[in-house]
């Protein structure tokens, strides 16, 4: 009788441990679901932010040809104006 209780004692201790182990595994592995949530986000944060930097230095260049092209019009006029002047 005292074997069958402490055999009774130690199956419980035993499913009290291993029910422990599985929540705390359980919990483990909704902390890392979140930790990888939460990096998805900063992932798609710096995503956005990389394209948008991207999109404001391609606009900044074109913008810089189209002054680059002005100005080259400019010099073409008046070197076309000084060359039809000496004509």
């Amino acid at each position: 009788m005292a074997q069958a209780t402490q055999m009774a004692a130690l199956f419980q201790s035993n499913a009290m441990v291993a029910q422990a182990q599985l929540q705390a595994s359980t919990q483990m592995y909704q902390a890392n679901l979140m930790y990888m949530q939460q990096l998805d986000a900063v992932d798609v944060k710096r995503d956005i932010a990389m394209a948008d930097i991207d999109y404001k230095r391609e606009k900044s260049e074109f913008r810089h040809d189209e002054a680059m092209k002005a100005l080259d019009n400019e010099e073409m006029e008046i070197l076309l104006e000084a060359n039809e002047a000496n004509i």
